[in-house]
């Protein structure tokens, strides 16, 4: 998947990679992609639960050896 932006939480326990992609968001626009780089397994549960709550949309994961890619689009305003 291609993505606009990438943030590489890794080595990071969450919700540091949540608040570094609400940060992120705010200069992008509606429809665009975040990659986050995590290797803190709580991001499985949280990343889509605040996806949900704050009305992005999440796209899914992709394992990727000791991390795993959480993508995410961000909501239309």
């Amino acid at each position: 998947m291609q993505a606009d932006a990438v943030i590489d939480a890794r080595g990071h326990k969450c919700p540091w990679g949540i608040v570094e992609m609400k940060k992120r968001f705010r200069s992008m626009a509606g429809g665009q992609v975040i990659e986050l780089l995590s290797d803190d397994r709580v991001s499985a549960h949280e990343v889509p639960i605040w996806c949900e709550l704050a009305g992005h949309t999440y796209l899914g994961s992709q394992e990727a050896g000791d991390y795993a890619r959480y993508y995410v689009r961000r909501r239309q305003d």
